[in-house]
C-alpha cells in the first residue's frame, strides 16, 4: 500500500513579552505525499476574519462582557480521519512489528485534511453546547438564552469566548468540553492573541499592540541596536515629482 513520510518539527513558544514559553517537538505527515480521491478530498478549513474577532472584543469591552481565551491542546489530533491513510514505519523510537503497518485512525498534523476535520469537530462540539453558527462568519457561534449572552471565535486552535455569565456557568461550558474528550492546555483571560497584546481600558476602551513582534523582526534584520535609531531613505526621496499647478 501507499505509504506517507513523517518527520519531527520543533517549535518555540513566546508570550506577550517575548519571553519564551515552551518548547514543543510535533510528528507531522509530509502531506504532499497524498492522493487525492484516495487519501484525501475535502481541506477547506475556514478561520475566523480580522474583522469578526476585532469587533467581537471592542463589542465586549463597550457592553462589559468578560473574554477568555481557550487553548485546545493537539486540536488535529481530536478528529478521525475520514480517508484510509497508513504511515512509512521509520519512525524514530517506534517500533512496528514485521508484517505490520501503521494506519492513521484520527487525523494527524501535517494530513491535507487535519484542519477540515478539525474544524468539523470543534463545529459539531459548539452545536452540542446550545451554540448556533453564524451564516455571517463560519467561525463565530453564539448562545443566547436566559443565562446570558456568549461569543465563540476560533482560530483553529485558539478560541475566544466573550461573555455576560455567570463564573459557575462559564465553568459549567468549560467542563462540557472537556467532557466532549477535548484537552485544553489552558483557559486564560484575554490578553494576548494571535501575536497581538490586548489591554482594555476603563471606558470601554481596546488597546491593541504587537511590540514583542515588532521588536522581533528588528532583531532578526540586525535593526534592534544603533542602527535600528537611524532614518532609512526611501528611494523616492532621490526622485522628481512632478510639481502641483
Amino acid at each position: 500500500r501507499h505509504k506517507l513520510k513523517t518527520r519531527y518539527v520543533y517549535a518555540v513558544k513566546h508570550d506577550s513579552k517575548g519571553v519564551v514559553t515552551k518548547f514543543k517537538a510535533r510528528l507531522v505527515v509530509l502531506g504532499y505525499g497524498q492522493i487525492w480521491g484516495l487519501e484525501y478530498k475535502d481541506t477547506f478549513a475556514p478561520t475566523a476574519s480580522e474583522a469578526t474577532i476585532k469587533f467581537n472584543i471592542a463589542n465586549g469591552a463597550k457592553k462589559g462582557y468578560k473574554s477568555l481565551v481557550v487553548d485546545y491542546h493537539g486540536a488535529y489530533l481530536h478528529g478521525k480521519m475520514d480517508k484510509t491513510v497508513y504511515l512509512s514505519s521509520d519512525i524514530p523510537d517506534l517500533d512496528v512489528p514485521a508484517g505490520s503497518m501503521i494506519r492513521l485512525y484520527k487525523s494527524l498534523y501535517g494530513t491535507k485534511q487535519a484542519g477540515n476535520i478539525w474544524h468539523a469537530a470543534w463545529k459539531q462540539s459548539m452545536i452540542k453546547l446550545g451554540f448556533r453558527q453564524s451564516k455571517y462568519d463560519p467561525c463565530l457561534f453564539i448562545r443566547r438564552d436566559k443565562r446570558g449572552t456568549c461569543y465563540a471565535i476560533a482560530w483553529v486552535d485558539d478560541v475566544i469566548f466573550t461573555h455576560d455569565l455567570r463564573q459557575s456557568e462559564m465553568d459549567a461550558i468549560i467542563q462540557e468540553i472537556e467532557k466532549l474528550g477535548f484537552v485544553l492546555s489552558s483557559v486564560t483571560n484575554l490578553e494576548y492573541y494571535l501575536g497581538i497584546k490586548i489591554e482594555f481600558k476603563s471606558g470601554g476602551l481596546v488597546k491593541m499592540t504587537q511590540k514583542a513582534y515588532l521588536e522581533t523582526i528588528l532583531k532578526r534584520f540586525g535593526m534592534d541596536g544603533e542602527e535600528g535609531k537611524r532614518t532609512t531613505k526611501s528611494p523616492m526621496n532621490n526622485v522628481d515629482l512632478p510639481s502641483k499647478k
